[in-house]
């Protein structure tokens, strides 16, 4: 939390005054400032959390304990703006470029298919040769805002297999809405992921060409990590496909896309404006091949 003039520029960690950070336990934590009657003070709060349930409460209460704002209640105390003029407005949230979902292209194209063999009669990765499901039908496609399976991977984005040994493929664009260098960070991949961006997501994608792969080293190995960066333009439309290959039964991986300034454009299960199926300018080559005919 900030107050007073640091609240409209210049605030970070250091010069918060108050700041409350799960570690071993929750807890209460205070600040107490005198002021004026009638009088208007800027106020700052940042909450965030790393996944999970979680809950935090915000009082403000006097010395006599009449509380003027309480987590669930209405406060008439709390407002945007001094209409007195004597303190300075705050500026609008920035909110960056949207690409154009109007023809309803929002969500990269997804594919599951039940694997029974991958290709080497063991059910062990690596040793998938991916091609093979360039020409396999599908058992369900999706359109999806999100990307990434949490273990053991039962459904992800509602995809569902027979026997939970699953190829996973995702294909369409990435929209840049900023000329920025960006990374794709896998982690947790059980058992491996592969990435192929540019005119080999199209076609002729296989183990010699991707962009960034990660793929357990055995059975009994840690789950997998890897990341990759790219420089794009300013609303580029970059050209992607994702194959998932659960090489035993429980399986997980999480992507996030994020530039170098730290904002994200992709979470594990989190809805996304940056993904598309398709894009609506003609002019930039679709991913209109059906599953399973694949070259």
């Amino acid at each position: 939390m900030w107050v007073g003039d640091i609240v409209y520029s210049g605030w970070d960690y250091p010069n918060s005054v108050l700041t409350s950070k799960y570690e071993s336990g929750g807890g209460q934590y205070f600040y107490t400032i005198a002021l004026t009657a009638g009088t208007y003070l800027p106020i700052r709060l940042l909450y965030g959390d790393n996944g999970g349930p979680t809950n935090w409460n915000f009082r403000i209460s006097d010395a006599a304990n009449y509380r003027y704002s309480q987590t669930g209640v209405f406060s008439g105390y709390l407002v945007t703006k001094d209409c007195t003029g004597n303190k300075t407005d705050f500026p609008p949230f920035a909110i960056g470029p949207k690409p154009d979902g109007l023809c309803e292209n929002l969500g990269l194209q997804g594919y599951v298919t039940d694997v029974t063999y991958p290709n080497n009669a063991t059910h062990v990765l690596p040793g998938w040769n991916v091609t093979h499901f360039k020409t396999t039908a599908p058992s369900k496609t999706v359109n999806t805002t999100s990307i990434g399976c949490a273990y053991p991977c039962n459904s992800p984005q509602g995809l569902t297999t027979n026997n939970g040994n699953m190829a996973l493929m995702y294909r369409g664009f990435f929209w840049a809405p900023r000329a920025a260098t960006y990374t794709f960070n896998f982690t947790n991949v059980h058992s491996g992921i592969w990435l192929w961006t540019g005119s080999t997501a199209y076609s002729g994608w296989d183990l010699t060409n991707f962009d960034v792969s990660a793929v357990m080293a055995s059975p009994s190995s840690l789950p997998a990590n890897a990341s990759w960066t790219i420089e794009l333009e300013a609303q580029s439309y970059t050209p992607m496909r994702i194959l998932y290959g659960d090489g035993d039964a429980g399986g997980s991986f999480t992507l996030e896309i994020t530039d170098e300034d730290g904002n994200y454009y992709l979470t594990q299960d989190q809805y996304s404006d940056y993904l598309l199926g398709y894009v609506c300018d003609s002019d930039i080559e679709q991913f209109f091949t059906p599953w399973g005919q694949e070259t």
